[in-house]
């Protein structure tokens, strides 16, 4: 069948696609959900963590893989996706933004993230890790339409987010990015990313097609029958042959 690299977003780990993981894998997909590189470690010095560093540990699984993967991001995940393929658009068959940030060449993702955050949470100054927001906020914003007993077990496996690679502006080419494919999954009740900023990013950097979940930030803790069942129809039926 397909091989499906799935990339976590801000504070999550591969862990939050367990459960569409093992649906794609009895589907018979190849699937790899990978920590990116320092997400989980401790709050020691974060420069060495850039965006280019993600970047290059994606590409690394991209090249090792038999066949051409399919890099799906959720949030977050979406500025390394798109990073991803400006190093190896020649090794990616698809990529697919799940409710994630589709931002143009030179956006510095930082400035997005700080103004989502309420007003008394902002910093005066970039600190080097940002920590999950209190559990009630998380709760409403990503969280909103999971149980209480599954987002309180997500919110025990957040980790501090490292600033350095949102911090780096995007570099993205026609002729490597926009020569990959692109599918967005929209999150029609995300209380996170706005359905609004979604279809903003989208007409910005149009995408080869769109599918719609009926569902919060979280598909993948929520509704993950429904999401596993969408990534299988864009794996099944891609749009470059």
């Amino acid at each position: 069948m397909a091989t499906i690299i799935l990339v976590a977003g801000a504070w999550h780990g591969g862990w939050c696609w367990d459960a569409p993981e093992a649906l794609l894998r009895k589907a018979g997909h190849e699937v790899l959900a990978p920590d990116l590189p320092g997400i989980g470690a401790k709050l020691d010095d974060s420069s060495h963590i850039t965006l280019d560093a993600w970047a290059e540990f994606l590409a690394g699984l991209v090249v090792e893989s038999k066949e051409k993967p399919f890099v799906v991001g959720h949030s977050r995940g979406g500025i390394v996706i798109s990073q991803t393929a400006e190093l190896v658009p020649d090794g990616i068959a698809e990529l697919v933004y799940l409710s994630a940030a589709l931002l143009p060449d030179g956006t510095v993702p930082i400035t997005g993230l700080i103004e989502r955050l309420p007003s008394d949470q902002r910093p005066a100054e970039l600190p080097e890790w940002l920590p999950p927001s209190p559990y009630d906020e998380v709760r409403h914003k990503a969280f909103n339409d999971c149980t209480e007993e599954v987002a309180r077990a997500a919110y025990a496996c957040l980790v501090p987010e490292p600033v350095s690679p949102l911090t780096q502006p995007l570099r993205l080419s026609d002729q490597n990015f926009g020569s990959v494919p692109r599918t967005y999954i929209e999150c029609l009740n995300d209380n996170a990313v706005s359905l609004d900023a979604q279809r903003a990013m989208q007409t910005l950097l149009p995408c080869g097609r769109k599918f719609e979940l009926a569902s919060g930030h979280s598909p993948f803790l929520s509704m993950p029958q429904a999401l596993s069942d969408v990534l299988h129809e864009i794996v099944t039926h891609p749009l470059r042959r």
